[in-house]
């Protein structure tokens, strides 16, 4: 049986769309999109810009409204201004009061935004089980994560961090990696400080973005972790890191890699961390899910334990 989640959605939504079936993935996301745990925002936006596309650009701007007006959403004044999704409905009155109001609400989120961390764990903190350190994906939040890695689903102690990089309504990034940087040291010294790491093996986990990041921040030793869990990992700079992956057998312990045979943009990257780790002599395994694009597998929250407990074996396999 599939698991459906809000990545899950918004990935078949965005496959529709690429073959312009906009009206499908509108009744896809319309119809889907309130069974799991989403941001309203995004579900707004994403309706909005396939009701346009579909030639009702009047829809979009009632979308788009209610979402502002009613639900106390915000968007970037770039988006509103730039998307070719939407511009059909730039054009109509009323949408000049959105861009208003959104810049505002985009100045005060900016100006207010700092990174978080949410724990989620069964019961009480045992040191004999590792704490995973997971990172979200671009455009994604801690909440979301947590449904994508099954927080609540299993036994594994997780701690979600939260980037201060926000792009709109609970939507955040990783596009600055020194800034991600400081944000992920800022709440592992927080989890530090509160006695979570001590005596305790640490898994640095992430998607996409979340996943370049984690690698980042291992490679030039700005947190310490025994494995890293990488999905989906969007690594556009592999080239200029195959150095510093060569000489990672001292920063970590093994590393699990998973990407789709679909995910063109993740998929090289991740052949290319898996072939380097092995030459630096850090035992790593890549899962390649056939039929997968940019998500997770159907199977991930039920296998992860077992993964963790692999990856923290004495010969990481």
């Amino acid at each position: 049986m599939t698991r459906v989640t809000f990545t899950n959605l918004l990935n078949k939504g965005l496959d529709l769309y690429h073959q312009g079936r906009f009206e499908e993935a509108y009744q896809l996301m319309t119809e889907n999109a309130g069974h799991v745990p989403r941001n309203d925002a995004q579900v707004y936006d994403f309706r909005a810009s396939l009701a346009c596309r579909a030639g009702r650009p009047d829809h979009c701007l009632e979308l788009l409204t209610e979402a502002v007006m009613d639900k106390g959403c915000w968007y970037s004044q770039e988006y509103l201004t730039e998307d070719d999704d939407i511009r059909p409905a730039a054009a109509l009155p009323g949408f000049a009061r959105l861009l208003d109001v959104c810049a505002e609400r985009e100045r005060q989120a900016r100006d207010e935004c700092v990174s978080d961390v949410l724990h989620a764990r069964r019961g009480a903190r045992d040191v004999r089980s590792p704490l995973i350190i997971v990172l979200h994906g671009n455009a994604q939040n801690a909440h979301i994560a947590q449904e994508d890695w099954g927080a609540g689903e299993h036994e594994l102690d997780m701690a979600f961090v939260r980037s201060s990089q926000i792009i709109f309504s609970d939507a955040y990034v990783w596009t600055d990696l020194d800034r991600g940087t400081a944000d992920l040291k800022e709440q592992v010294g927080k989890l530090r400080g509160s006695g979570e790491l001590e005596g305790r093996e640490v898994i640095i986990a992430g998607f996409s973005a979340g996943a370049r990041l984690a690698l980042h921040a291992v490679l030039n030793d700005h947190v310490r972790a025994d494995g890293m869990v990488l999905v989906g990992p969007w690594l556009p700079e592999i080239d200029d890191w195959l150095d510093p992956i060569l000489r990672a057998k001292d920063r970590v312990r093994g590393a699990r890699i998973i990407c789709g045979d679909r995910d063109e943009d993740c998929l090289p990257g991740s052949r290319k961390l898996h072939e380097a780790l092995d030459r630096a002599g850090v035992p790593s395994l890549l899962r390649t899910v056939g039929g997968m694009g940019h998500d997770f597998p159907d199977d991930f929250t039920v296998t992860l334990p077992s993964l963790i407990r692999g990856l923290l074996d004495r010969d990481g396999r």
